[in-house]
């Protein structure tokens, strides 16, 4: 999986594959035209936890203009031999310990 940081500002309850929010259409569907550089990478082949390697060099400008932080896409990576699809449970799902959650861990310089 690939982690993009996201260049278009998008609404949660108007968000759809389509659109980033209403009248506002993505670039290209699911967001896919919407993103810079890959900042971060992570393997996964098991349903569980994924961690991001995310490299904050190339997530300079969030810190220098916090505003243009829209987020990051995580995109499967495939190739010609294989189709990859992941699936997230939403913050709605009914099983309260399915709901996908952000950890936040860094190292002091």
């Amino acid at each position: 999986m690939t982690a993009y940081p996201l260049d278009k500002a998008w609404v949660e309850d108007e968000v759809t594959w389509l659109q980033a929010a209403m009248g506002m259409p993505w670039d290209a569907a699911g967001a896919t035209g919407d993103h810079g550089d890959p900042v971060g990478w992570a393997w996964s082949d098991a349903p569980g936890w994924v961690e991001f390697e995310l490299d904050t060099d190339l997530l300079t400008g969030w810190q220098a203009d916090p505003a243009s932080n829209h987020g990051l896409l995580l995109r499967g990576e495939g190739s010609e031999n294989r189709k990859v699809a992941y699936w997230f449970f939403s913050r709605e799902h009914g099983n309260a310990a399915a709901h996908p959650q952000l950890v936040v861990g860094y190292n002091m310089p």
